[in-house]
């Protein structure tokens, strides 16, 4: 009985967060909306990218969780900056206008 209980819970709040979410947050700011336009073209192309920024952070002396961070914060960027330039490549962006 406890089990079901627990996953009923986790089920029924889940729906719930869904339901108030949509009412209160449902804005998009032009940073979300260029981002949401180049999201495939990052999930697509970021591997090499982030493996290219990672082997260039390698040679330095810091904790894996410092290296971590900066690869964060240089990555997002050079990801969504890479996603924006090959979406206004002339063979992308023919397929990508609707």
């Amino acid at each position: 009985v406890f089990a079901l209980w627990e996953s009923m819970t986790g089920v029924c709040m889940t729906v719930g967060l869904i339901a108030v979410c949509r009412q209160t947050w449902n804005r998009q700011g032009r940073l979300a909306a260029a981002m949401s336009d180049g999201a495939f073209a990052v999930y697509v192309f970021h591997p090499p990218l982030m493996v290219a920024l990672a082997r260039g952070l390698a040679p330095f002396q810091m904790s894996d969780l410092v290296k971590c961070l900066i690869l964060f914060l240089v990555s997002v960027p050079v990801c969504f900056g890479a996603a924006r330039i090959i979406r206004r490549m002339p063979i992308v962006g023919g397929l990508v206008r609707q």
